[in-house]
């Protein structure tokens, strides 16, 4: 710490004439009372999670009223020390917010931001080794007191009170001032840690997009590729092509909607079914529900392959004169917060014998493996005409018991 004085002028009480008046009697008890009460004070908007500039602006109020004093700046060194750049100002003629101050060692800032060291002058225009510049040269400043703002790893800035009535800034005040100064830092960084995870977190968004984007695209490409194929050989294999085809487009379809939306970890189910329904034949599969209802994407992308091979079914075999007839979709979400999805055709109807547990064809053995990784119940019915199946699932994934 670096104290200047000059010891032929007199010095009066600080305080007495901006604002912070002592009453008679007043001791330095009271005196230290008040400052942690405005030290609290200040602590507390810092809490209240208040933007940067208004803790900055507080704090600059708050070290000014705490020393008596009209006057205080907060000011951050530059990149590559280009100077002082003033972040909140307090009692100057005009807003200093902004400003920038040279960065020299020879000014009380530059020689609390290089060394480390604070300052007291307490009679700046008469044997004060430092020099004033700015708005502190213009009010007629006789008297400066700072501290050094420390960052995570080199100084960030200072915390500096003048006044330009005689009189003298003691030691004890550092204590005052570097209790702000302690809080700002907090605050700051703080607001930096907040930043870089702000930061990392829209690059992560960023790459997980971009993969989504791929592997949409990717997908698309097999999809592609499976439906070239099915144009050249038989028509058993071709019904296997596309069936693949479908599953392919099912699961694209959600990382398409994963990448063209800022929600990653869930999808709106109806919306998304819609898109899958579409794919598997635009014209006939009509699918319907409300807007809002998002399950888990990990639960959505199992629940679409399950409908689109159900969906599948009925187009391949409710209609077997291959008369165009519709197969309806429906989703809704059930007041146990259980999702509810109803595949229904008005087709020929199940076969008399068909039971669902002994069935083994593929798409009933994926239906089935499907169900039971979403805890699913798979309820197939006859209808008059037609069948209509009913997928009951929870919204969310059960919890596992460790009992």
């Amino acid at each position: 710490m670096l104290e200047t004085q000059h010891e032929d002028k007199p010095v009066s009480e600080a305080g007495t004439e901006f604002g912070m008046v002592h009453e008679p009697g007043s001791t330095e008890a009271s005196d230290h009372i008040r400052r942690q009460t405005l030290l609290a004070e200040l602590g507390m908007l810092a809490l209240r999670r208040k933007p940067l500039h208004e803790i900055l602006h507080a704090a600059a109020r708050t070290a000014a009223e705490g020393l008596g004093a009209p006057f205080a700046i907060i000011t951050r060194r530059l990149p590559d020390n280009a100077g002082f750049q003033v972040l909140a100002g307090y009692g100057w003629k005009q807003d200093v917010t902004g400003s920038v101050i040279t960065a020299s060692a020879a000014t009380s800032t530059g020689h609390a931001v290089f060394t480390g060291d604070s300052v007291i002058c307490n009679q700046v225009q008469y044997d004060s080794p430092f020099r004033l510049l700015g708005a502190p040269a213009s009010h007629g400043v006789r008297r400066a007191i700072n501290v050094t703002l420390h960052g995570e790893t080199e100084p960030f800035g200072a915390l500096e009170v003048f006044s330009p009535e005689p009189g003298e800034f003691q030691v004890k005040d550092l204590a005052f001032l570097q209790g702000i100064a302690n809080l700002l830092a907090l605050a700051i960084e703080q607001r930096h840690t907040e930043e870089r995870l702000k930061g990392a977190i829209a690059h992560q968004k960023a790459l997980l997009k971009e993969a989504n984007h791929r592997v949409k695209n990717s997908l698309q490409l097999v999809a592609s590729m499976l439906r070239l194929q099915a144009a050249s050989v038989d028509e058993a294999t071709k019904r296997h092509l596309s069936d693949a085809q479908a599953r392919v487009m099912a699961i694209a379809r959600a990382h398409e909607r994963l990448y063209k939306t800022e929600r990653i970890v869930d999808l709106d189910l109806s919306s998304y079914l819609k898109e899958v329904c579409a794919d598997l034949d635009g014209g006939s599969v009509i699918c319907n529900g409300p807007e809002g209802i998002r399950i888990a994407t990990d639960r959505a992308i199992p629940l679409a392959l399950l409908v689109s091979e159900l969906v599948t079914n009925c187009l391949k075999y409710a209609y077997p004169d291959g008369q165009p007839a519709p197969v309806y979709v429906n989703v809704d979400l059930l007041p146990n917060e259980n999702v509810r999805v109803r595949v229904s055709d008005q087709g020929v109807g199940l076969p008399p014998d068909f039971d669902p547990e002994r069935a083994t064809t593929l798409g009933m053995r994926l239906i089935k493996s499907f169900a039971h990784r979403l805890s699913a119940d798979v309820i197939f019915q006859h209808r008059n005409p037609g069948t209509e199946v009913t997928v009951v699932m929870p919204r969310e994934e059960p919890k596992t018991s460790l009992a």
